[in-house]
């Protein structure tokens, strides 16, 4: 349904703000701790919590574009989602690299297709398989602001750098 006035989705606003309120609740148990974080450079204006897939090609792209994310002062706190779920390749590296010592490291090398061996140890990729299934999440990248909305999956940096601090002001008002 659009409104005319606006030429806007009344349909599109409201199954968006259906979805974030169900988000609420799985958000509450994101712990940044949990995640791989590249700062942002500057003064923060954002931060962003991206459910990535070290295979996936967009999620792969987002990350060549992490350095211009961050310039725009936009933090990005990644969190394991292997497409394949809990059990295959991508997900054996997912828990290399959560595992390893430098995980911005290990990432960026996973994510350029280069190997990632570390020993095992107590990682978060299965409690993130499972909450974003909870958050509804379907394909990687998943981006969303720190208050629930999801800014999309792939985009280019400028419209994230926006996007992510447009999200911000929409839930400061």
């Amino acid at each position: 349904m659009i409104e005319v006035a606006t030429k806007k989705s009344v349909t599109q606003k409201s199954l968006q703000e259906g979805l974030k309120s169900l988000r609420e609740g799985p958000l509450k148990e994101i712990d940044v701790k949990d995640s791989i974080t590249f700062k942002a450079k500057g003064e923060e204006k954002a931060e962003i919590y991206v459910f990535t897939d070290t295979d996936c090609g967009y999620c792969r792209k987002l990350h060549q574009e992490i350095g211009e994310v961050n310039a725009g002062g936009i933090t990005v706190h990644y969190f394991p989602w292997p497409r394949s779920g809990k059990q295959g390749p991508t997900y054996d590296t997912m828990k290399a690299v959560w595992c390893s010592k430098d995980q911005q490291k290990a990432l960026t090398d996973a994510k350029n297709g280069k190997p990632v061996t570390a020993k095992e140890c107590n990682n978060p990729v299965d409690k993130y398989v499972d909450l974003g299934h909870k958050l509804f999440v379907t394909g990687t990248p998943a981006i969303f602001s720190t208050s629930g909305q999801q800014l999309g999956g792939y985009l280019p940096a400028q419209q994230l750098i926006q996007a992510a601090i447009q999200a911000k002001q929409n839930s400061a008002q």
